[in-house]
């Protein structure tokens, strides 16, 4: 009698087969439970939503959705799929799409369409791997001297990231995608290497395994939305290592897309503060200018100002003050007009490189308006400096002309001092005869003094000569004028007349001096005589200069002639 292969086998073969028919059976629930999370979490922004992965997957518009969006691209419509037929063809556009990225082996939409569990899972599996777990890549140096360097696979990699995340922390070896997460320790120091304030991880002890897990999965999916992909009892008691993978890849890309995010931030305060800078640049590019111009007038005003002190001394000192602004205070002026030059060009080439328009001043804050005022500038310095040599010229020829008249002027005091001589021998006069001739020499004294009245009368008045002739301005301590002149001799006549009254006496009577000149009477009156005359002479003499300087400088030359 015929009797099939399980009848034949004994106990101890049919117990082994019905326990590795049991660990599928569970392996497929726990794989079929995590990808079923799994594309819910993708398929949420959808709306769609699978209960039963092998029902759901059937007519093919849920693997077509889910494709759509977890590839970024656009697939050939699907129809309703109602008929076998209708989900055969939506099926197969899905596998047509994926065989392009990844292969396909023995999968094909008859199988899927049927509700082949093995194949279903193998290929949500392929999907996972190819969109989620391959994009993790790290190149391992093998050979630095030459620096080659060699890629792992998406398996290899992910469980790289996850050593060095881990490295750390004590009570943590991850080797494998099974039983080096059973305790939970994994997890938690995952979460705890990016975000500290989640997981207080040395409280943790490998003991409490199933609270690990909880802990983790709570606060990855409530602080960093991470779907629950897993449950605690499924990872402690049989560890699915796809599961796990899935799970663990989930963590990696929050974690890549909240690194990006910070990397964007970065990147977007990096732009605000470029964008912050160039308007500070701009506003101080204002401020300066304004301030530059500002005392840019200041000073063109200042060196239009001809105001001149009279004296050499004076006009040194405003030398000097013109040599300080040309050496200490222009060059510090000029520097910061070049920083605004390069301010502009600066803030312009930040405008060219952030796409933003370029930058152009208020009407009457360019450059090319500031160069204008600059040379305005320019021009009264060099107005004022020959103003200012012209001038110093002017006053070192009257000062020649001053040091001539004093020199004149000490002949003069010469001369009085014979004269005092004279008048003072006059106390010996004792005869009629020598007063008569004293007297005769006083009137000549007075005669000359009268005579030089004439020149006083052709002194030049500088009211009515060109400012531009030197010879027509004087120094205020040389210049007497006119009326000093006419005052002095008003002086002179009536001092004399006491002297003429003293000789000739009340009757007229020159004889009668005699008496008077005993007395000394007569030399008093003629004495003060000298201060009178010392001043006619100054002034006659400055007049003689001033006259023969004019008539030189009238005299036509021979080609006028």
């Amino acid at each position: 009698m015929w009797k099939s292969p399980e009848q034949t086998m004994d106990p101890t073969q049919m117990f082994e087969k019905g326990r590795i028919r049991g660990l599928q059976e569970e392996r497929i629930r726990v794989q079929k439970k995590t990808f079923t999370k799994w594309i819910n979490f993708h398929l949420k922004p959808t709306g769609m939503q699978v209960d039963d992965l092998f029902q759901d997957i059937k007519n093919g518009r849920m693997l077509h959705q889910l494709l759509q969006v977890i590839s970024g691209e656009m697939l050939p419509k699907v129809s309703r799929g109602v008929m076998r037929i209708q989900q055969l063809e939506n099926v197969g556009i899905c596998l047509t799409f994926l065989s392009k990225k990844v292969t396909l082996e023995n999968i094909g939409a008859g199988d899927i369409v049927d509700g082949n569990q093995r194949l279903i899972l193998g290929l949500i599996w392929t999907i996972i791997l190819r969109f989620q777990i391959q994009q993790i890549v790290f190149e391992e140096q093998v050979v630095p001297e030459k620096e080659s360097a060699v890629k792992k696979s998406a398996k290899e990699s992910l469980l790289l990231w996850c050593q060095r995340q881990t490295e750390p922390y004590k009570n943590v070896e991850v080797h494998n995608f099974d039983k080096s997460w059973q305790n939970g320790l994994a997890f938690n120091a995952l979460l705890h290497s990016r975000r500290p304030d989640l997981v207080q991880y040395e409280s943790l002890t490998p003991e409490n395994a199933e609270w690990n897990l909880r802990h983790a999965f709570d606060s990855a999916e409530n602080e960093l939305n991470i779907p629950r992909l897993l449950d605690p009892e499924d990872v402690v008691t049989r560890p699915d290592e796809k599961s796990i993978m899935t799970y663990v890849a989930q963590i990696y890309s929050t974690f890549a897309k909240m690194k990006a995010e910070a990397k964007s931030g970065r990147r977007m305060e990096n732009v605000v503060r470029m964008l912050m800078s160039i308007d500070d640049s701009e506003k101080k590019y204002l401020s300066l200018f304004s301030d530059l111009v500002k005392w840019v007038r200041q000073k063109t005003k200042e060196l239009n100002n001809r105001t001149f002190p009279n004296s050499l001394a004076g006009i040194q000192k405003h030398l000097d003050k013109f040599n300080q602004y040309r050496n200490e205070e222009k060059p510090s002026k000029y520097k910061e007009k070049g920083e605004l030059h390069m301010m502009f060009h600066s803030i312009n080439v930040k405008c060219f490189a952030n796409n933003r328009i370029p930058f152009y001043p208020p009407e009457g804050h360019l450059i090319k308006n500031l160069e204008a005022e600059w040379d305005v500038l320019d021009k009264a310095e060099r107005e004022l400096e020959r103003a200012i040599v012209k001038e110093y010229l002017r006053l070192e020829s009257l000062e020649r002309v001053a040091e001539r008249f004093s020199r004149k002027e000490r002949l003069r005091w010469a001369w009085l001092e014979d004269m005092w001589e004279i008048i003072g021998d006059q106390e010996q006069v004792r005869d009629s005869l020598p007063a008569m001739a004293a007297f005769q020499r006083n009137e000549a004294i007075l005669l000359d003094v009268q005579a030089r009245v004439s020149l006083f009368e052709q002194t030049p008045d500088s009211s009515k000569h060109d400012p531009e002739d030197l010879t027509a301005l004087t120094p205020n301590h040389f210049l007497l004028g006119r009326e000093s002149a006419n005052d002095s001799l008003k002086r002179c006549e009536y001092k004399m007349g006491r002297v003429i009254k003293v000789f000739k006496g009340d009757d007229g009577d020159v004889r009668s001096t005699r008496f008077k000149m005993a007395h000394g009477e007569f030399n008093r009156p003629v004495v003060k005589l000298a201060p009178v005359f010392y001043d006619g002479v100054m002034i006659e003499n400055w007049a003689g200069d001033v006259g023969a300087t004019n008539e030189q400088k009238h005299e036509p030359t021979n080609q006028q002639k």
